[in-house]
């Protein structure tokens, strides 16, 4: 099976180094760097590629809060997500967790179980792990965050919970 690699994400700069790490390679850890990473291996910890591009290939199983520019997910991850510009589940992709993002493409079979917090461009600052762990202890609510629960309830900043229907339609 293939999958989308760095160099055709919209975006990603074509000057900038990209780095594979295959699917037998298991990482515990922090993963940082100012290159684009395909990852398709095992990882329990974190990846932080504030200014650059991840893609979590089809194989790959991450337990892991990460932070990149566009996020492309072919594979399953566990834990909190943060995108300056984009997160991009592919349909063999599985997201548990927190997503916070400018903009969201989700295809069709693709799966999220977890709050999607979709922001206006330029909200979403490159978050460190610690500010991401101390976010979930002590979550506070900008008046411009919306936020959708696994059970369907819309809550847009400190408003009550509104319950409506989600669908997502597969670009055709």
């Amino acid at each position: 099976m293939s999958y989308t690699g760095v160099a055709s994400i919209p975006g990603a700069a074509a000057t900038t180094q990209s780095f594979t790490l295959g699917k037998g390679i298991k990482v515990r850890g922090e993963i940082s760097g100012s290159e684009n990473l395909n990852f398709d291996g095992e990882l329990e910890g974190s990846i932080d590629l504030s200014g650059n591009t991840l893609v979590i290939g089809p194989n790959a199983k991450m337990k892991a809060n990460v932070t990149a520019r566009h996020i492309v997910v072919h594979g399953r991850v566990e834990g909190n997500m943060t995108a300056l510009e984009l997160v991009d589940i592919r349909t063999t992709g599985s997201v548990y967790g927190e997503l916070v993002t400018t903009r969201l493409n989700v295809e069709d079979g693709a799966m999220i179980k977890g709050t999607v917090n979709l922001r206006r461009e330029g909200q979403v600052a490159a978050q460190s792990q610690s500010a991401q762990a101390a976010q979930l202890t002590a979550p506070t609510a900008p008046a411009e965050e919306r936020t959708i629960s696994p059970d369907g309830q819309l809550t847009i900043g400190s408003q009550t919970p509104v319950s409506i229907p989600v669908t997502v339609k597969p670009n055709i």
